[in-house]
C-alpha cells in the first residue's frame, strides 16, 4: 500500500471512531447524577423569569394534534364550566387563562371539562381560542433552554446535527459558543505540550543511550534514580518547586537572583505573558510570500495570507506582529525579538515541568530497548569489522532502539495534554485543561464534549504520525 492510501484510509477512520467519542462521552455526560440547569442557576432556581399565557401554538404543541385550544362548545356569560377539545395540559390544580381576550380563572378539572370557572363576562362560540396562564421558573427556562425537556435520543440527535453544521452549542459558563472557546484554548495546550515534548524527547533519549552504553556504571545508577524519580514525582509537586526555586527571590528560597544577579526570579511565576500588557489579538494582517522555481527557469509567485487574529500559537504569532501592534505594546516589548523572548519565559517552567516528567518514562524505555539491540549479532558483527564504538551505537543500533520510543509517542503527546490539566491550573493558562475542569465544575456538557472530540482528534492524528515514523525509522515495517 502506498503512503497516501495509507493516510487517505486512516482519515476516512476517523469519522465511524470520532461517532463514538461524540456517543461515549455523550452518553457519560447524561448517566453522572448532575443536574447542569440547576448548578448554573444555584440558590435563585425558583426564582419567576418569565410569564405567558399558552395557547398550544409555540413551539411543539401540547396536544395530539397540534392545534390550538379551543372550546368544545360555546357559552355564555357567567358560566361556571367550560368543555375543552383537550384538556390535558390544563392543570386540576386549578389557575388562570384566557378565553379569546376575557380573563378567568378555574379551580378544578374533570377529563377536559374546567369547573370552578369564575370571571366571564362575555358570550363565546365554540371553537374560540382557549390558553392558560404560564410561569418559568429560572430551573424550567434553563432546562428549556438547554433542551433537557427533551428525551436523550432526540438531544443526541440534535446534538450531532448542529455539530456537522459547525455549530457545536453555546457554553453556558463562558456565554460564547463552544468552537470559539475551544479554538482559543486548544493553541495554548498545544504550544505547551509540543514544547515539553521539545524537552522530554531529546532528555530522555540521550539519558537512555548514555545509560545503556555505562550499563551498571556510576552514570546508570544515577540516570535510573532520576527516572524513577521523574515519573514518580506529582506533576503539580514538582511545578510548584519550579516556581519556588527559579521565579522567586531569595527571600522565598530562589536560586536566580544570587547566581545570575536577577531580579525576582529567572522566570516568570504565572500567565502566558507579562501582565503589564495584552498579546495582539488580530491586525496581523501579513502575507507569506515565496517563489517556487520550475525547470524551464520561471517562478511562481505563491503568497498565503497570514491569519488577521493569528494562530493562537504565541511563539509563532509574536514574529508576525505588524509595525502597528508592536507601536501598541511598552517600550520592553515593543519589537518581534522582545516579543518572542517574553512569550518563550513564561513558557519555559510549565514545560519544563511536563518535559521532565514525560522523559523519565522515556529514559527507561531507550536504556531498555538499546540493551537489547546491543546483543544483537549485527551489532556484534559491526564492531568485529572495527568501525568505531561511537557508528556502531549511534547508526547501527539506536535507529533500531528508537521503534519502540516511537511508539510511544502517540501517548506521550496525549500524556502530556493530560498533565496540562494541572499545569494550567498552577501557571494559570487558559488552555483546554483549564477550561475541561472548569466546564465540569459548571456541568457545561457542550464545552466538554467540544474539549473531548478536539482531544480525541489529536490524540487520532497523532498515531497516525506514529505509523508513518515506523516506516522511516524501521524500512522493515510496511504500511499494511
Amino acid at each position: 500500500m502506498k503512503l497516501h492510501e495509507f493516510i487517505v484510509r486512516r482519515l476516512i477512520l476517523l469519522v465511524p471512531v470520532m461517532v463514538g467519542v461524540a456517543v461515549f462521552t455523550f452518553a457519560i455526560a447524561h448517566i453522572i447524577p448532575a443536574d447542569p440547569a440547576a448548578a448554573q442557576c444555584g440558590d435563585k432556581c425558583g426564582v419567576i423569569i418569565n410569564t405567558y399565557y399558552e395557547n398550544g401554538s409555540s413551539g411543539e404543541s401540547y396536544t395530539d394534534e397540534g392545534e390550538l385550544y379551543t372550546l368544545s362548545e360555546g357559552i355564555s356569560s357567567g358560566v361556571k364550566q367550560i368543555t375543552l377539545v383537550d384538556a390535558s395540559a390544563f392543570s386540576d390544580q386549578g389557575g388562570t387563562g384566557l378565553i379569546g381576550e376575557d380573563s378567568f380563572r378555574w379551580s378544578g378539572k374533570n377529563g377536559d371539562r374546567l369547573t370552578g370557572i369564575s370571571g366571564i363576562d362575555e358570550d363565546a362560540a365554540e371553537g374560540t381560542v382557549v390558553s392558560y396562564y404560564v410561569q418559568i421558573s429560572a430551573y424550567e427556562a434553563n432546562r428549556e433552554r438547554m433542551g433537557m425537556n427533551d428525551p436523550v435520543p432526540v438531544q443526541f440527535v440534535y446534538y450531532i446535527t448542529h455539530l456537522l453544521e459547525g455549530d457545536w452549542g453555546e457554553s453556558i459558563t463562558y456565554h460564547r459558543p463552544v468552537i470559539d472557546v475551544v479554538k482559543d484554548a486548544a493553541p495554548i495546550t498545544l504550544e505547551m505540550s509540543f514544547l515539553a515534548l521539545a524537552i522530554a524527547y531529546p532528555l530522555g533519549i540521550i539519558l537512555g543511550i548514555v545509560s545503556a552504553v555505562r550499563q551498571d556504571k556510576m552514570f546508570d545508577h544515577l540516570s535510573r534514580f532520576l527516572a524513577i524519580a521523574f515519573v514518580s514525582l506529582p506533576i503539580f509537586w514538582f511545578a510548584m518547586v519550579l516556581q519556588l526555586f527559579f521565579a522567586t527571590g531569595p527571600d522565598n528560597s530562589g536560586i536566580c537572583d544570587p547566581i545570575f544577579g536577577t531580579d525576582g526570579g529567572c522566570f516568570p511565576i504565572y500567565g502566558r505573558h507579562d501582565p503589564g500588557f495584552s498579546f495582539p489579538e488580530e491586525g496581523f494582517g501579513i502575507t507569506l510570500s515565496t517563489l517556487i522555481p520550475f525547470l524551464d527557469g520561471t517562478f511562481l509567485d505563491l503568497s498565503i495570507p497570514y491569519p488577521d487574529g493569528g494562530t493562537g500559537f504565541h511563539l509563532v504569532d509574536s514574529w508576525f506582529a505588524s509595525d502597528e501592534q508592536l507601536a501598541a505594546l511598552p517600550d520592553e516589548y515593543g519589537s518581534r525579538r522582545l516579543l518572542f523572548k517574553d512569550t518563550i519565559l513564561h513558557l519555559v517552567l510549565p514545560c519544563t515541568a511536563l518535559g521532565v516528567a514525560s522523559a523519565g518514562g522515556l529514559l527507561r524505555y531507550m536504556r531498555a530497548s538499546l540493551l537489547e539491540v546491543l546483543n544483537e549479532d549485527y551489532v556484534r558483527t559491526a564492531r568485529a569489522k572495527g568501525l568505531a564504538e561511537w557508528r556502531v551505537i549511534i547508526v547501527h543500533a539506536c535507529r533500531n532502539a528508537l521503534v519502540p520510543i516511537v511508539t510511544i509517542l502517540g501517548f506521550s503527546i496525549g500524556g502530556a495534554i493530560g498533565g496540562a490539566v494541572l499545569t494550567e491550573t498552577i501557571f494559570a493558562f487558559n488552555g483546554m485543561g483549564r477550561v475541561a475542569v472548569t466546564s465540569i465544575q459548571y456541568l457545561d456538557f457542550t464545552v466538554i464534549m467540544g474539549v473531548t472530540l478536539i482531544t480525541s482528534v489529536i490524540f487520532l492524528l497523532s498515531n497516525l504520525v506514529v505509523d508513518i515514523m515506523y516506516a522511516v525509522v524501521d524500512p522493515r515495517v510496511r504500511l499494511e
